[in-house]
């Protein structure tokens, strides 16, 4: 467990086990000890991989900002690069999903985060709200993220993207959405999903420890 600057941004991560290293990046709201460690997915992939699992900044044990373009997706996804290239490793991971794109729904979320009178707000969001706090993370810093224009391109621009992609989600989850409408963007992709798992839960199955093991194991170097 260490930080590292990435460009003057002290950023947290964790390394385990050793071969081909396999980057675990989190969802919204939570960190890396929540998403991968607690859920039993670092473990399980430590004795045939080089994890290594890092908090996105305004996460967990990284550092924090309020202003929504220190969350620009060059800067979230740079953070990324910087630790792979200080651990002289090369990417081979997977990572969050899209299900916070839409800007009227980010904005939402973000005056849910800053609210302080709960009933406001939906049921919905009082459980992302909570679940936030229970991370240990800092609501006004997730509202600035959440409201960051993250300028991701539209794939239906792109040429269909070469590399191996694997889709998890559990067949209760109605936050991700359907993942095979991204997956035909994709010149080789796998869509499986979970039953008896919602959004959260779903990354602590047997089942998706395994078929990310499987995954992993064979894609190319």
């Amino acid at each position: 467990m260490a930080y590292f600057a990435s460009n003057s941004i002290h950023i947290f991560y964790e390394e385990h086990g050793a071969g081909s290293p396999v980057v675990l990046i989190h969802g919204f709201g939570v960190d890396a000890r929540l998403q991968w460690g607690e859920t039993g997915l670092i473990k399980f992939l430590t004795p045939h991989f080089r994890v290594i699992a890092l908090d996105c900044r305004g996460h967990g044990r990284s550092e924090r900002f309020y202003d929504p373009h220190a969350y620009a997706m060059r800067n979230m996804s740079g953070d990324v690069l910087n630790l792979l290239d200080s651990l002289a490793a090369v990417l081979s991971g997977f990572g969050p999903d899209n299900s916070t794109s839409d800007a009227g729904r980010r904005e939402e979320l973000a005056i849910a985060l800053l609210a302080t009178d709960a009933a406001s707000i939906t049921e919905y969001q009082r459980r992302i709200r909570r679940a936030v706090i229970e991370a240990g993370n800092d609501l006004g810093a997730l509202a600035a993220c959440i409201r960051c224009d993250t300028n991701i391109p539209k794939l239906s621009a792109v040429t269909p993207i070469r590399v191996p992609v694997l889709f998890v989600k559990g067949v209760k989850d109605y936050v991700a959405g359907d993942p095979n409408g991204l997956s035909g963007y994709f010149r080789e992709s796998q869509v499986l999903v979970i039953d008896n798992n919602g959004h959260a839960s779903v990354v602590a199955d047997p089942r998706f420890h395994t078929a990310v093991a499987d995954f992993l194991a064979a894609a190319p170097a």
